[in-house]
């Protein structure tokens, strides 16, 4: 039972892994203020998520703002594509509730079939970035490659990202509670459970 509390014990082990996320929650959020920087900054994330799921010595400080460096000019290219994207995509639902023209069925199912496709791309792109070393071509086609490849594995990278935007429009109380739980932790949370199962994905790839 003395062994939980040790200085290298689990209860130690633990309470430093709160104080990481906490601050690499904090830098994230940081880096995201000017908007344009959100993609390097979600590619930094989880260079250090992927280092922590590792169990490798890190120093979240100095990692992130290395790895911000390093892939910035990638990773900005690759979030202004989604961004763009993704402005498209508000647009088209947006003018799909007033087409009433006979392809109604097909533009939906369409439109479904790239919202998916953009769901997957922004969900795995930046994993994939901190991981690996690519063109942004390069990397967008093997970031669907990878995701489809492994169904059951890249729908429980998915839910995880899914159930928080649910969880926002259930009540007033959680809409808040999980606003303030990202605030202080929630993304790097997240990325940090996102990661164990990227990468064991991954694994097969890497050699």
């Amino acid at each position: 039972m003395n062994n939980i509390f040790e200085w290298n014990g689990p209860f130690y082990r633990f309470l430093a892994k709160i104080v990481d996320l906490l601050l690499l929650n904090a830098l994230f959020l940081i880096s995201c203020l000017p908007i344009v920087t959100i993609g390097s900054a979600l590619t930094a994330m989880y260079s250090i998520t992927i280092k922590m799921a590792r169990n490798e010595d890190v120093s979240i400080i100095r990692g992130y703002v290395a790895a911000l460096q390093k892939n910035f000019k990638q990773s900005t290219i690759i979030w202004l594509i989604l961004l763009a994207v993704g402005i498209v995509l508000y647009m088209d639902y947006y003018y799909l509730n007033q087409y009433t023209g006979n392809l109604l069925f097909l533009v939906k199912v369409s439109l479904g079939l790239f919202s998916f496709a953009y769901f997957l791309l922004f969900n795995f792109i930046f994993p994939y970035v901190a991981r690996f070393e690519n063109s942004v071509k390069d990397s967008i086609i093997n970031t669907w490659k990878i995701a489809l490849v492994h169904p059951i594995k890249t729908i429980s990278v998915l839910m995880i990202t899914i159930i928080p935007i649910i969880t926002l429009w259930i009540s007033v109380y959680s809409f808040f509670f999980l606003l303030y739980f990202c605030l202080f932790i929630g993304f790097s949370f997240f990325a940090y459970i996102n990661t164990f199962i990227i990468l064991h994905i991954y694994e097969g790839y890497e050699k």
